[in-house]
């Protein structure tokens, strides 16, 4: 509202969307220097390492990051495929895409935190050391998100009617 008043109603577009991300992620910048900078931390940050390459460190952190970012290239890639084949196809088409996809994403809701816990235990257990612990939660956690993926399937199966509705209105 200050800005609107500020600045006028047109500013409130895409100039005013860069100006609050941008404006945001500086804020975010300053304040994670200034929380490094604090010895109590135990992140310590001392400005000469920031300078240092630690090859050991950038080859480990590829061998992660390259095969998330594949990942993530061909799941984006699949999307863009996707909405080029149905925005030919008009408006109607596009609008039950959107109610299709906004469902199914219903229908993994229960299963990324899962999947999220998953990464946050085994990363814990390996560091301790405990490969077989990380054997045997995989499992469970495979059994538990498959099994709160059906159940949430049959829910969105069981409500889809309801769901197809408060979309549409």
């Amino acid at each position: 509202k200050w800005l609107e008043a500020h600045l006028g109603p047109k500013l409130m577009g895409v100039i005013g969307l860069v100006i609050s991300v941008t404006l945001s992620r500086t804020l975010n910048i300053v304040v994670l220097f200034l929380l490094l900078k604090i010895k109590k931390s135990k992140f310590v940050f001392q400005f000469r390492e920031f300078f240092h390459l630690n090859f050991k460190m950038f080859r480990g952190i590829l061998k992660i990051g390259i095969p998330c970012v594949t990942e993530n290239l061909f799941f984006q890639g699949g999307r863009l495929v996707t909405q080029t084949i149905i925005v030919p196809l008009g408006t109607n088409a596009i609008v039950t895409y959107n109610i299709a996809y906004s469902i199914m994403l219903l229908n993994q809701a229960l299963v990324s935190p899962i999947s999220t816990a998953m990464f946050t235990i085994s990363g814990i257990c390996m560091g301790n050391n405990r490969p077989q612990d990380v054997r045997s939660l995989t499992k469970s956690f495979i059994w538990l998100g498959n099994f709160l993926y059906v159940l949430a399937f049959g829910i969105v199966v069981f409500l889809f009617d309801f769901l197809d509705n408060v979309w549409k209105n």
